[in-house]
């Protein structure tokens, strides 16, 4: 048996094989171009049809979807950030899945792992200008080290400082973390929707609707209401946080439109919103 020459038949059947599957690949994602042009080309026609324009770039992949996840209780996370706030906090369940933690300086209260509230009895003077003091409190607390996605913004006129939350790479819309500096310049209170612990996505549960789908959903919605969308400027796919079985956190897949007509955001079900669930 000749060897050599079976050896160079094997390496010729593998280079071909391999050029053939390559082949393939490559018409396959060919493929998914044109049909993702002619995706993009379709829902601008109809939108266009109904007279909305799109802003340039405002579309994403048509691809691009967000599984549900869910979220579980942390109440060791929960205990160790009012030990921060408060020095020393006693727990006291309330019934109802919501937690008091009482000190010296104050109170603070969860609900149901993600709604939270802090009250300082006696203001706690800032260190440094309020941004800068901002910015210590989060970072020690963890809030900056656990998927903040901007930087805090600058300090509005009444004293507030917000910062959102992103989870599994996609902002939470209506997470966010704020602290209120009072006339004084004391911190006096600390609020928000926050969430912790790892995400994990839900068995059995489809992902949310794809951007053409969201968007033609809006804007049969504004028709129906007799008030036209004329513009579309963003859309942007992240989730919003839900209240499921007790001690877990349902992360359902939304979409964000900005449009000529303020912001409105699009569920996994393609109902449209003005307001988010808190």
């Amino acid at each position: 048996m000749n060897w050599p020459k079976i050896k160079w038949l094997l390496i010729a059947c593998l280079i071909c094989g391999n050029l053939l599957m390559g082949g393939v690949y490559y018409a396959r994602r060919e493929e998914t171009r044109r049909t993702e042009a002619q995706m993009r080309a379709d829902l601008t026609a109809l939108l266009a049809a109904q007279g909305v324009a799109l802003s340039q770039g405002v579309l994403p992949s048509p691809e691009e979807r967000a599984e549900v996840h869910y979220l579980p209780r942390d109440t060791g996370r929960e205990a160790a950030l009012a030990g921060h706030f408060l020095g020393g906090a006693v727990p006291v369940d309330q019934g109802g899945y919501i937690t008091l933690y009482t000190g010296e300086s104050g109170w603070m209260q969860f609900r149901g792992g993600s709604l939270f509230s802090l009250e300082y009895e006696l203001p706690q003077a800032p260190d440094g200008d309020i941004m800068t003091d901002a910015r210590r409190l989060l970072a020690e607390a963890g809030f900056l080290t656990r998927g903040s996605e901007e930087p805090l913004p600058s300090l509005g006129d009444t004293g507030l400082v917000t910062l959102p939350q992103k989870i599994a790479a996609r902002p939470v819309w209506n997470a966010y973390v704020a602290l209120h500096y009072g006339e004084t310049g004391g911190l006096d209170s600390v609020y928000g929707c926050w969430l912790w612990g790892a995400p994990h996505p839900a068995a059995g549960e489809p992902p949310g609707p794809s951007a053409a789908e969201a968007l033609l959903a809006l804007a049969d919605a504004r028709v129906a209401t007799r008030q036209p969308l004329a513009r579309i400027e963003s859309a942007r796919l992240g989730f919003v946080a839900t209240a499921a079985p007790p001690d877990l956190t349902r992360l359902a897949p939304w979409w964000r439109v900005v449009t000529d007509q303020g912001i409105f955001y699009v569920d996994e079900n393609r109902r449209v919103r003005e307001t988010l669930p808190m």
